[in-house]
């Protein structure tokens, strides 16, 4: 276990090491021939492709940047940028769907709904998907979201993802993936925070994917009425590999399966209020700063003000973090449901 200064030294070398990662991988190469792109496209062909500009899409908040069709496509931005429509944006930078074999790097993508996104189809997962050197940063509600397996999302900076007035109570994600296998390495994150009541989250393994997230710098902060952390695991994620990542700021560290995380340097507010031993025993944790408030000072706010339908919310999901305070907090989340929080209501729907 690597000791705090060691650790500070480590995170200052971290971001050097990606800068200069990002002006190496960003470098043209004459040895390669590729296809140039200079305005909004559709790759609909198998090859290697480059921007030869920055493309901007203007205006029109239904405008994709480059939409790929193929598989075997590879797309480097060679340091240039792809620029949405901004907070109106409901469109992705560079989407994709059910592919396999893409690889796109080395530029900054902005302005978006979502920097990148990889979907997949019934019929077809994506496969081999390489993201890296990317700067996904300034989009609205999503880095990069991948539904796929065998990925590789390395080397890449992401910060300032503040949710969508598209999506009231939305939830911000800085990298989020399901779907099969990955690796989310080296990626330095910073704060991915929610719009009104929602949640900021650095890297969200979704669903119950076996994946490697390591060597990962986040940094968050906390926020009035939503919440922020760093890792989300969510189902069962048999085999995966957590360690190893450098979370500092915002509420918690991980949430959901957070006794798969080990060996993880983990400094926020409020991880101490889980009182899960083994958690706490597995990683390097210090307490910074306070949480906002515990389960009971939280019952006390709310008995002097029944119709408050943010203190209902935060007393359900303080208590929701809690195995045994499950069915008292399915309680509050209805009242504020009912008190008209769209949010409380859908966390409602996502418990039956």
């Amino acid at each position: 276990m690597l000791t705090q200064p060691q650790r500070e030294a480590g995170m200052l070398g971290m971001n050097r090491f990606i800068g200069a990662v990002f002006l190496f991988l960003a470098a043209p190469s004459n040895a390669l021939a590729c296809k140039a792109i200079n305005s909004p496209a559709i790759v609909s062909e198998a090859g290697d492709y480059c921007l030869s500009t920055d493309i901007n899409v203007g205006n029109d908040p239904g405008a994709y940047g480059i939409t790929v069709t193929s598989s075997n496509v590879s797309i480097d931005l060679r340091d240039f940028s792809i620029v949405g429509a901004g907070p109106s944006s409901k469109a992705v930078g560079i989407y994709a769907n059910g592919i396999d074999d893409i690889r796109i790097e080395n530029g900054r993508i902005e302005g978006f709904l979502s920097g990148v996104r990889i979907d997949s189809s019934p019929e077809r997962l994506s496969s081999g998907i390489l993201i890296r050197g990317l700067d996904p940063s300034g989009n609205n509600f999503r880095g990069a979201k991948i539904v796929g397996k065998n990925a590789i999302i390395t080397l890449n900076r992401i910060d300032g993802i503040k949710g969508s007035p598209e999506f009231p109570s939305s939830h911000s994600f800085g990298i989020e993936f399901e779907g099969g296998k990955c690796e989310i390495i080296n990626n330095f994150i910073e704060d991915i925070l929610p719009f009104r009541e929602g949640e900021g989250v650095g890297i969200s393994i979704s669903d119950n994917s076996p994946c490697v997230v390591r060597d990962n710098l986040i940094r968050q902060t906390s926020v009035r009425y939503g919440r922020t952390f760093g890792i989300w695991l969510g189902g069962t994620g048999v085999g995966r590999l957590v360690e190893e990542n450098t979370m500092i700021g915002g509420d918690y560290g991980v949430l959901g399966q957070w006794n798969a995380a080990r060996r993880n340097y983990i400094r926020n507010a409020c991880d101490s209020v889980l009182q899960d031993v083994e958690y706490i025993a597995a990683n390097d944790y210090g307490r910074m700063g306070a949480c906002r408030k515990t389960p009971s000072q939280l019952r006390s706010a709310v008995a002097q003000n029944m119709t408050d339908p943010y203190l209902h919310f935060d007393l359900a999901r303080a208590l929701n973090d809690i195995a045994a305070g499950v069915p008292e907090a399915r309680a509050h989340f209805d009242k504020a449901c009912r008190l008209g929080m769209n949010e409380a209501c859908r966390q409602l729907e996502m418990q039956k």
